[in-house]
């Protein structure tokens, strides 16, 4: 979602991707604001960045695998482990 201030205009930007594996390119070069929004997409809902490293920021300390956010996670012993 993005905001004008000038012209006081929001746009939203939609994508369709794949459930198998979701993946977009990265907008930082233009808003470089979208650092942090795209690092919540790729941690928690396993939407891969392109263009971006992969460093962890949110879930650093997190080992589980799949993505927390996502409807098909399923939370069970083998996905909350954390060092």
């Amino acid at each position: 979602m993005l905001y004008n201030t000038k012209e006081k205009k929001d746009e939203i930007i939609k994508v369709k991707m794949g459930p198998s594996a979701p993946e977009v390119h990265t907008i930082m070069k233009i808003y470089p604001a979208a650092d942090w929004y795209e690092r919540e997409l790729s941690e928690m809902f396993g939407i891969r960045i392109q263009g971006r490293d992969a460093r962890r920021l949110l879930l650093e300390l997190w080992n589980g695998t799949g993505a927390p956010l996502r409807k098909s996670f399923i939370w069970g012993k083998d996905y909350d482990k954390v060092e």
